[in-house]
C-alpha cells in the first residue's frame, strides 16, 4: 500500500474510532441524565429546547467524550501512520473540529460549551501526537561515510 492510501485509511480510521466514542458519549449522557427521553429527535425545534434546558452535568460528559474521542482518534491515526505521526493526529482534530462545527451551527449551545468544545478537541489530538511522537524511536541517520 502506498504512503498516501495508508495516509487516507489511518485517518479514516482514526476518525471512525473518534466518532463511535462521541456517540458512545452522547448516549451515555442522554440516558443518565435523561433529558432527550420525552423529545421527538426528528424535531429540530424540540431537541434545540431540551438541549436548552440540559443539566451541565449532561454537557460536560459530552466534552469528557469528545475529548477522549480525540486522543484515541488521534492516537490511533498517529500510531499506524508511517511519517509525520503528528500530522496525522492533528489531521483526526481538523475533521472532528468540522463536525463539530457543523452540530454546534445547527443547535445552539452555552457559549462555555462552545468555547470548550473546541478547544478539547485539539488539545486532544496533540496529546495524542505528542504521545506517539515520543514513544517512536529516532531516525537513524545514514552511516557516515569514512573521509578518503
Amino acid at each position: 500500500m502506498g504512503p498516501i492510501l495508508r495516509s487516507i485509511g489511518v485517518l479514516l480510521l482514526g476518525v471512525i474510532v473518534a466518532i463511535v466514542i462521541i456517540h458512545g458519549s452522547e448516549t451515555l449522557s442522554e440516558r443518565y441524565f435523561g433529558f432527550l427521553n420525552d423529545v421527538d429527535k426528528t424535531n429540530t425545534e424540540a431537541v434545540q429546547k431540551a438541549l436548552a434546558d440540559a443539566p451541565p452535568g449532561a454537557l460536560w460528559s459530552v466534552l469528557l467524550g469528545y475529548f477522549i474521542a480525540a486522543i484515541a482518534g488521534g492516537w490511533l491515526a498517529a500510531r499506524l501512520s508511517c511519517l509525520w505521526p503528528m500530522a496525522h493526529a492533528m489531521s483526526v482534530a481538523i475533521v472532528l473540529l468540522l463536525a463539530s462545527a457543523i452540530n454546534l451551527r445547527e443547535f445552539s449551545h452555552p457559549a462555555w460549551f462552545v468555547a470548550l468544545n473546541l478547544l478539547v478537541i485539539p488539545l486532544g489530538s496533540y496529546i495524542a501526537g505528542w504521545l506517539v511522537t515520543r514513544s517512536r524511536p529516532a531516525p537513524i541517520e545514514p552511516a557516515q561515510r569514512p573521509s578518503s
